[in-house]
């Protein structure tokens, strides 16, 4: 969400796009509850963690994380202070930035409206792409080459792909660019994103 901006300031993409990642990650992390979802006018959103085992995959970890957290600060402290410390900080990050990563999946739902369809994971790049640019959205495996699909499905839910007309440049977290042909997702309301896309690129 921050990466363009880090981009236009900053020479190095893959530079860019960690920052604009760590600015995502404690923006989400601190985000007042009541501004969690922020729809646009205009636009239709879809979730995609409601009826995926994320979240409680998230959870999961982080209680564990806790756990080991204070019995390896115990066993490390034993033998280096600072070393205990430093481990524990790292942990601390770590969950810190799972916990703000599912935050982020919570706050940034599918898009459709506008002429656009906006997909994304959590706070990670995105893909914005004008309907014109829309072939159809299948539920089969189009049968296209790993690298050509942006995978931003999540794990238990119906996938659909959206293909496209033509390849579209995308770049990942490392700034590096890719050209795709469809995109992965998974939207909680597959059946109902599915006709909403169909109906719009018709009306194209």
């Amino acid at each position: 969400m921050f990466a363009h901006a880090f981009e236009a300031v900053v020479p190095s993409r893959a530079a860019a796009r960690v920052a604009a990642a760590e600015l995502a990650m404690w923006y989400h992390l601190f985000l007042p509850r009541h501004r969690v979802t922020v729809v646009p006018k205009g636009r239709e959103a879809f979730s995609y963690h409601k009826k995926s085992g994320f979240l409680a995959l998230v959870g999961v970890v982080i209680v564990l994380g806790i756990i080991e957290i204070v019995v390896v600060h115990l066993l490390v402290s034993r033998f280096s202070v600072v070393a205990a410390v430093v481990l524990t900080a790292a942990s601390i990050y770590g969950l810190a930035w799972l916990g703000s990563f599912a935050r982020s999946v919570v706050a940034c739902p599918i898009l459709v409206g506008e002429g656009r369809l906006t997909a994304t994971w959590g706070f990670l790049p995105s893909i914005d792409v004008p309907f014109a640019s829309l072939d159809r959205v299948v539920f089969a495996d189009p049968g296209f080459e790993k690298d050509d699909v942006l995978d931003l499905a999540t794990m238990g839910a119906k996938p659909c792909w959206v293909v496209l007309r033509e390849p579209v440049e995308v770049c990942g977290m490392t700034g590096r660019a890719r050209q795709i042909r469809a995109v992965k997702l998974s939207p909680d309301e597959t059946d109902a994103f599915v006709k909403s896309v169909a109906r719009l690129v018709e009306e194209q």
